[in-house]
């Protein structure tokens, strides 16, 4: 699937949706993707290195895009259904519950860190996924197929770090 571009102008009509949607006030949502439209993408890069030695790259974003991707997590992304596999990230679940679904009796606890997970998570896969999951959430605003497009896009490019790599 190709990446879907967004053009540098949200529409008035878009920026109405995002407000409602995001309950968030519509200069913070134009701060935000202007940010994301500059070099670098809103996002401040810092090196640390792990104990192993190994360096690892950290995205910080800006302020403004911090807050709208609150909103989206708290707005959008929480009310919408889980995985009953799913643990991290998810609010209420733990490693710990995870793994008491799999020891039946007391024991040891292994955690894993799956190399290069969210890299490898693309900007295709959260499109596709947003573009189903919010069709309910969208159909009281009578978008058009085009509009839908945009606005996912917009919504997807304030999630993803580097929307070419995956």
């Amino acid at each position: 699937m190709r990446r879907v571009e967004v053009s540098s102008h949200l529409s008035p009509h878009l920026l109405r949706i995002l407000h409602a949607l995001l309950d968030v006030d519509m200069a913070l949502i134009k701060a935000a993707w202007k940010d994301c439209s500059q070099v670098g993408r809103g996002y401040f890069v810092s090196q640390v290195t792990k104990i192993q030695g190994k360096t690892r790259q950290i995205h910080h974003p800006t302020h403004h895009m911090k807050t709208l991707q609150r909103r989206i997590l708290s707005q959008i992304l929480y009310r919408l259904p889980v995985s009953n596999a799913a643990f991290g990230g998810v609010q209420g679940r733990s490693y710990i519950a995870a793994a008491r679904i799999h020891l039946q009796q007391e024991g040891s606890i292994l955690q894993l860190d799956v190399k290069d997970a969210f890299p490898s998570t693309s900007y295709a896969d959260i499109n596709k996924y947003l573009r189903h999951a919010l069709k309910t959430q969208l159909w009281p605003f009578a978008l058009d197929a085009h509009q839908r497009k945009i606005l996912v896009g917009f919504l997807t490019h304030m999630m993803v770090v580097n929307p070419q790599g995956g």
